[in-house]
Formats: C-alpha cells, sequence, structure tokens
C-alpha cells in the first residue's frame, strides 16, 4: 500500500494509446500552436481525472502527473505543473513542498541550473 491512495495515471488512462512520455513529445516538438494544443487533449482529460480523484480524497494521482510533467522538464508543462503539483502538495500535507516547487519553477532555466553558486 502507498499510503497515499492513487490509482497509477496511466493505468487509469489506458484508453489513451499513447505513453505520457510520448505525448509529452508530441507536445514539445508540434510544429505549430494549433498542432500544440490539440496535442494537449489527453493531458487535459488527464487532468479532469485528477479533479474528481482530489474530490474523492485521491491526492496521488494529481501528484503522480505533476511530478512526471515536472521531471520531463519542458516549459510547454509549466502551467499544468504550477496547478497540479502545489495542490497536490498541499493536500498531501506537505506544504514546504508546494512552496519549494513554486518557487523552483518561477526560476526554472536551462541555461543556468546551478542554483547555489553566489
Amino acid at each position: 500500500c502507498d499510503h497515499v491512495g492513487f490509482l497509477r495515471v496511466l493505468r487509469i488512462f489506458s484508453h489513451i494509446p499513447r505513453s505520457l512520455k510520448k505525448i509529452c513529445k508530441a507536445i514539445v516538438e508540434a510544429p505549430s500552436d494549433e498542432a500544440r494544443i490539440k496535442a494537449f487533449a489527453p493531458i487535459q482529460e488527464m487532468i479532469t481525472y485528477v479533479q474528481f480523484a482530489n474530490d474523492e480524497c485521491d491526492y496521488g494521482m494529481g501528484y503522480e502527473l505533476g511530478i512526471d510533467l515536472f521531471c520531463y522538464g519542458s516549459h510547454y508543462f509549466h502551467k499544468v505543473v504550477r496547478q497540479l503539483l502545489p495542490l497536490a502538495y498541499k493536500l498531501l500535507k506537505s506544504h514546504l513542498f508546494a512552496e519549494i516547487v513554486e518557487a523552483h519553477l518561477a526560476k526554472r532555466k536551462w541555461d543556468d541550473l546551478d542554483q547555489l553558486k553566489g
């Protein structure tokens, strides 16, 4: 038992024919904004299911999807991650992690990853 109360994200969305990694890749590599919006449809569907899960006190689904998108790393997912991950952390009573991810996303950039240097 995971003590978080979540169902694996892709098991719930088994009717979506591609893996989350392939969906993310299609979004990032979309040739146009119109194609990117279309490629986002499965993610939007997942977010709807996450909201249902949150209503049922199953907070881990939003956590898992948020972490997956955060780790993929593209700026195209920052808005979704800001929507999912801080809320999941707060619902799981991990408020400090919510603050950390919000601060990280506000300063996330790939050209200077070393946040410790002066």
